[in-house]
């Protein structure tokens, strides 16, 4: 009986509180708490401004320039070598590159160039001109002097006369000193470079960007042209104020060919006398421009004694990375 009645007021306590606890809970409901904060978000700015613009040998280039709104872009140059340079010809203006701007969120760089430059190897060369066929005979040879003759596909001077010859004279007989690049380029603006016509100063403008975009240059090519590239794309973390860590902006690429040799004397005789060389070698029906071997004379090999192309291509791809 004591034991049933200690149930009972068990039963009750723990309803009472189940009673309690509803009720409380129903109170609480009524009562509102709030916790906040104010928070405005926006989209991260892109923030990159890249720009390849102007004309280098004769066309227009991709003219592009994208700030704020996109996570990716390329902007490249035109590889333009069918447009003529020649003794007297230059380009003041060029083209101007800039990669600026200060993205809020990371991204890498990747960049190619490309680069040739016309040149005239160092030696002794000329235009070897056929003699028409019966106009040097056994009677007047004497005549004649510096005669040549092909024996295979060399030209060997002649000493005396022989029967069944095929003669040749040479004309326009310049000795280059040094190797002449007479397409002289100018880098300025944050990056400058220059150099003389006695080196490839496209390679020095070149090595230049090269530095600031972290490219290393390939081994030439058959053609002479080098090629620029990086193992991996260069990267930047956000916030990254690209104008001072690449500091690329404003640059401009320019070229001159001069019409007279540079220096005095038999400085720029020879200098013009190479750029008739030039002006020759592709673009002569009356004979074939030759480059002394030994004591003999041999056709002029294309890449290895001369290139009549040049050329400067720029491709830049910026983009957003996670």
């Amino acid at each position: 009986m004591k034991k049933n009645k200690m149930m009972r007021v068990a039963s009750f306590v723990l309803v009472a509180v189940l009673l309690s606890t509803s009720v409380i809970s129903g109170t609480f409901a009524k009562y509102t708490t709030q916790d906040g904060a104010s928070d405005v978000a926006r989209v991260a700015k892109w923030g990159v401004e890249l720009q390849v613009v102007g004309n280098l040998y004769g066309d227009t280039y991709k003219d592009t320039i994208v700030k704020e709104d996109d996570a990716g872009l390329t902007v490249q140059s035109v590889d333009k070598t069918a447009d003529l340079v020649a003794p007297g010809t230059k380009n003041d203006e060029g083209f101007t590159f800039s990669l600026k701007g200060k993205p809020e969120v990371a991204g890498t760089i990747t960049t190619t160039m490309k680069i040739q430059n016309v040149f005239l190897k160092a030696g002794t060369y000329g235009l070897m001109i056929p003699v028409d066929s019966g106009l040097i005979t056994e009677a007047n040879y004497d005549e004649f002097s510096d005669l040549y003759y092909k024996d295979g596909s060399n030209y060997v001077k002649a000493t005396a006369w022989a029967t069944g010859r095929e003669w040749y004279t040479l004309e326009d007989y310049v000795v280059v000193s040094d190797d002449y690049y007479p397409v002289v380029y100018k880098l300025a603006g944050s990056t400058t470079a220059t150099g003389a016509d006695t080196a490839d100063s496209l390679k020095v403008a070149a090595d230049a960007i090269a530095e600031k975009l972290g490219l290393t240059a390939g081994a030439a090519a058959a053609d002479t042209s080098i090629t620029y590239t990086s193992a991996t794309p260069m990267a930047f973390v956000a916030n990254t104020d690209l104008a001072t860590v690449i500091k690329l902006d404003g640059e401009t690429l320019t070229w001159a060919w001069a019409y007279e040799g540079s220096g005095a004397g038999d400085a720029a005789a020879e200098n013009d006398k190479a750029d008739t060389i030039l002006g020759l070698v592709k673009n002569t029906t009356e004979g074939t421009v030759v480059k002394m071997s030994g004591s003999d004379y041999v056709a002029v090999v294309e890449y290895t004694d001369f290139c009549v192309n040049t050329q400067f291509s720029l491709d830049i791809t910026v983009t957003q990375v996670d």
